[in-house]
This record gives C-alpha cells, structure tokens and sequence, in this order.
C-alpha cells in the first residue's frame, strides 16, 4: 500500500488520503489501524463503548496520574489494571446517564456552558473566559470542544443524579466526633534499632552463594535496550526562527501589551553563601560565621567577588559565579532581600544571615519601577510574535513534512523542505528518552518495537507539537556475565546475609525484653519516636503500615511481638502511648469532620447505588483483548 501511494503521490485521492492519516491519528491515537474491525469495546443495555472513546479515556487518565504522580511505568499501569478501571467508570458513566434521563434530570446547554465559563483554567487576564486559551488547552490535552463538552455535561448529570440519591443522608456530630478521634488520635513508641550495616563484617560469602544469586536474580541486571533517533520537532519553538516579524508588527504589540512590560523595583545581585542550619550547635555557627567574615576580608582587599564565589561558595549558583540574575521584592527571604535591595551597584553587604546560612551579596545592577524600554524587550516581544505565526501554520507545515516521510521515505528530506533540523538522538535507554521530545510511554514502546530505518508514517503528538521520527538504531537488551556483575552480586549476598543477622538479633532481643529484662539491662540505646498518626509516618523513621497498625492495637508499655525492616536498619518496638486529639481542635474543625463525613457517606451510597445498577444492567465486553497488556 505504501508503495502505491507514493507511485501516486500528487493525485488529489492520495492527499485526502494524507488528511484521513493525521485526522484518524489526532483523534484515535496510535494503533488504531491495527483493528479496525472491532470498534466496539463494550455493550451496556445496548449501548455501544467505542475503541476510540475507550482510548481517550485511557489516555488522559494515564496522563492525570503522571502529573499527579510523577512518572509511571508501564508495568505500573499494569499491577493497577487501569484499563479496566476506565472501562469500568464508561461503564458506570452509561448507566448514570441512562438512569438521570429515565428521572427527567437534564441538564442543557447553558448549564455547560455556564460551568466552563466559570472555570478559572479558561480565564485570562482579566478573569474572563478566554476562547483562545479555551481551545489552546484543549489542544494541548488531545481534546475537541465536543468532547469536553460532552464530560462536563456527563459531570453535571452524575451531579444531578448523586444529589437525589444522596438526599437522605445525615450525620450526627457524635458520628463525625468519633472519626476525627480515630484520625487524629497520635501513638508514640521507644524503639532499639539494628543497622544492617554493622553486620556486614561478620558476613562470609562464598563462591556458590554468588553463582545461586546471580542464576536467581538474573533479571535484576539486566542492561535494557537501547535505541538512537533521528527526529524533527514540529511545534511554534522550532519554527519560530522561519518567521517574518516586522518592527512595526514588534511595536504594535508592545504599545497594546504595555503592562506586561511593567516591572517592579529589581536588583541584579551575586552572593557568597557558607552553609549552617538554623538548628545548628554554637559551635557549628561559629565556624560558619568565621569563614564568611574570612571571604569579607579577601574581598576589600581586592578578590574578585565572581571568582570568589566560584572557589567557596556552598550555593547552587557558585559555578555562575554566584549570579541570582535580575529579582524583584518578595521573591527572596526577607533578611536577604532587605540587604540587597539596600545596596548600590559595586557595593557589598555585611554578612547576611538566613536560614540557609551566611551570605555576602553584591549588587550589580539596578533597575527602578517602570515600563520597560522597547529595546530591552524587543528581542522577547519578536519571539512571541514570531512563535505566535508558527502555530498557525503548524498544521501545514506538519501535512509537507508527512508528505514527503510517506511519498519518499526521507526524513532529511522532509526536514529541508520546512527549513527544520534533524536531530540526532541516542543511543539511549527508553526510560532515558531526552526530555525535550516529550514523548509518553506508549509512543517510545511503538518506537522500540519500529525496525532500525523505519519512520514514523504518523506523528506523534507531544506538548504543543508534533514529532516525526526514524530509528536508525538499535541495541538489544542483554544479561552481562557473572564476571562484570560480580561486585554488585557480591554486595547484594552480604546485604540480603547482614539483614538475616540483624532479623536474628532483634527477635533474640526482643524475647528478652518481653521476659521482663530491660533495655539499660541489655546495654540498649532506647530512641523515643516523636508522635504520629495512623495515616502519617513514624518521624526518624518512614512509613511502615504493619508497624503503625501492631502500635495502635497495643497497650501502653507492651513491646510489639515482631521486628520490622525499615529500609537499611530493622527494629524492635514499644508502645508508650497513646494520646486523643485535643478537645480544642475538634470544636475548631467540626465543621470541616461533619462535612467529611457526610461526603464519605454520600460517597457509599452512591457507589452502592451504581452498584446496584450494574447488577441489573445488561453488561457485556465486546473486545476483550482490549484491556490485556503487552509482555514485557
């Protein structure tokens, strides 16, 4: 097929063709040519789940958890089954729906509207719905104007529908009373601690234990496979530089824009830093304090300051030299900024001290409240302008270049013809993919599974963009022998050996302890935790759920039947006590614990209700296969 198109690649058929590709791929994703039979996921009473709604779906859920979570495998998507969660919520979306017309509860038009008017995400400057930004971060999020619509709307209606169901719900403050006790009540313990470190030296590991390690635990040193890239960046950045921008088009926006280039008073300023901790010893100050009066010194008499700071300065900024570039008031802590905003260009301030430690600071420029002067913003002004002209013809320019990937199979060529650069990539490992090209996951697994010299025929969307990209290499994964993994084998063995000793002292400490011998008996160091909640952490030592749950079930004074690994150390423990929350909170919060606990009770009782209409609905999968998971 793909020869055929490019034997006839000027016919008017085969650029509809080329509109039909980037059209089905900007609204179905990749992989959508790979079934196109099977279009339906799901049938509820006899409605349908498209693929294409199914991927939607999937793909901004995946894309919420990343930016809530940071980033997220494959194989974690995967142990969570979100595929099936999605569905699962489609599903439950559908029998809402069916269910709030069946009780006449619509929801119109202006009611979506109104709701995406009021949000503030669409608002510019002047706290009023923007169209543009509207349909620019819908853009952004691979969305249409209908298909958010149709979510907001869906929201209303399950908003509409909660409201009926959870009508008789009501809570007593006796009920809110006692979850909040629950939550808030605070555990403390006393704690022995037995560092897996200090048992490393009586480890012995032998030959044998090695190879049975290394032959059980293959997998874990692995070195992944490795890819290289050619790429083109297709977004306002990169095709910023082929923009025509007139000094006249410059000087209208900057006669419209006038307030964007008002600035407040700011200071360009350098700063000498030796570190100390607020809570740090007299002593420890005292050092801190005497080197910085020691750089003071050099200073008057003649150090140069940039350099200076390049020698001893203990802040992120001292391989520039010590250079904060320009800030204004507020952006600083409070003792910093009253002294360098006290300081004429050349002078340098007395040392400073912050809760970061000491600081010498020297201001080199000044800048007084004002407007910017053109000059000084012409350059900013005539790349906005100029990366404002590329998107509007970012579409374009992507239809040449997919023009040419699918007619003559040449990314350089493609390149040339939108005066962009290729960009060489690699080899890197998927995980390690450069973070300006943007892509997801799925798209560098597409990218894995491509052959060497192989060019993505569709482009993959990335932040305000596109990218097109050939694999033009390949390293395939592979499990070292045991000769150059043999020093991590080793430590591995006597870390997993040490962790055994340190589990057999603490239980043999801990039977002691629970026969009535004491710590001081035993020569112990006792540490006392500071309190914690049953949804916090243990302060000095982490989360562990066992831990907090054994504690809270305990009696005061009792040590806990177990010992617990804690990442590099295990320990035993002892309840000390346990304290309810002060009766002063809880008349400051009620509100907020009524209110909680209302929702939480409005919450199971909706989802028992939508339980309910599951139960009753005709519910089957039509593409299974949908919702597996590639091997990894």
């Amino acid at each position: 097929m793909l020869e055929s198109i490019r034997n006839n690649a000027q016919s008017w058929g085969v650029k509809l063709l080329f509109a039909i590709i980037v059209l089905v791929f900007v609204f179905w994703g990749v992989g959508s040519f790979r079934d196109s039979g099977r279009q339906v996921v799901a049938e509820v009473d006899g409605q349908e789940i498209r693929v294409q709604e199914f991927v939607r779906n999937y793909q901004q859920q995946v894309e919420t958890l990343r930016r809530q979570q940071g980033d997220i495998s494959s194989e974690q998507l995967k142990e969570m089954d979100l595929k099936r969660q999605v569905l699962n919520g489609m599903i439950n979306q559908r029998l809402i729906q069916a269910k709030a017309e069946e009780l006449g509860l619509v929801v119109g038009s202006g009611q979506v509207r109104s709701r995406i008017r009021g949000m503030s995400v669409f608002q510019g400057d002047n706290s009023t719905f923007d169209p543009n930004r509207y349909q620019g971060l819908l853009r952004m999020n691979n969305l249409t104007p209908a298909q958010f619509e149709a979510d907001i709307r869906m929201d209303l209606v399950s908003s509409a529908l909660r409201e009926v169901v959870t009508a008789p719900v009501r809570v007593e403050a006796n009920e809110a009373r006692a979850l909040f006790e629950y939550v808030q009540a605070s555990a403390s313990i006393e704690y022995v601690q037995f560092p897996v470190q200090d048992y490393v030296q009586q480890v012995e590991v032998d030959e044998e234990e090695i190879r049975a390690y290394y032959q059980e635990h293959k997998q874990e040193y692995e070195v992944p496979a490795k890819m290289s890239l050619q790429a083109i960046r297709i977004n306002p950045e990169t095709l910023a530089g082929n923009q025509e921008v007139s000094p006249e088009e410059m000087k209208a926006y900057y006669q419209d824009h006038e307030q964007e280039f008002t600035r407040s008073e700011q200071v360009r300023a350098r700063h000498i830093l030796i570190e100390v901790d607020e809570e740090a010893s007299d002593e420890e100050v005292k050092k801190a304090r005497q080197e910085i009066e020691e750089a003071a010194t050099r200073l008057e008499q003649g150090a140069d300051f940039a350099q200076l700071a390049r020698e001893i300065s203990e802040a992120p900024s001292a391989d520039q030299g010590g250079d904060l570039g320009w800030f204004g008031r507020n952006s600083m802590v409070e003792a910093f900024e009253e002294a360098a905003f006290a300081l004429e260009p050349g002078e340098i301030s007395d040392p400073v001290r912050t809760k970061f430690g000491f600081h010498l600071i020297q201001v080199s420029e000044r800048r007084e409240e004002g407007v910017e002067p053109f000059k000084q913003v012409e350059d900013d002004i005539r790349t906005r302008l100029a990366r404002d002209k590329a998107m509007q013809n970012l579409e374009d320019r992507l239809d040449e270049v997919l023009q040419i990937v699918l007619t003559a199979g040449d990314i350089h060529q493609a390149a040339e013809v939108v005066n962009l650069e290729v960009e060489e990539f690699g080899p890197f490992e998927p995980g390690d993919l450069p973070g300006r090209l943007q892509l997801k996951d799925d798209q560098v697994d597409r990218l894995m599974q491509m052959q060497v010299g192989e060019i993505t025929d569709t482009p993959f969307i990335v932040g305000d963009g596109y990218v097109v990209a050939k694999k033009n290499g390949q390293e395939e994964a592979f499990i070292p022998p045991l000769d150059q993994v043999r020093d991590r084998v080793r430590a591995a063995v006597e870390k997993n050996k040490a962790k055994e000793l340190a589990q057999k002292a603490a239980r043999e400490t801990l039977k002691k302890l629970r026969n009535k011998t004491s710590a001081e008996d035993l020569g112990l160091k006792v540490v006392t935790s500071q309190p914690f909640t049953r949804q916090g952490s243990i302060p000095g030592l982490g989360r562990n759920p066992e831990l907090i749950q054994d504690a809270f079930a305990a009696r005061a004074g009792q040590w806990l039947d177990t010992s617990y690994g804690l990442g590099e150390k295990v320990i035993i423990a002892k309840l000390l006590e346990i304290e309810p929350p002060d009766t002063t909170v809880w008349e400051e919060q009620k509100e907020y614990w009524v209110g909680s606990m209302r929702r939480l009770q409005e919450q199971m009782l909706f989802d028992s209700y939508v339980q309910g209409l599951r139960e009753a609905a005709d519910i089957s999968i039509q593409s299974p296969e949908i919702l597996r998971y590639s091997s990894s």
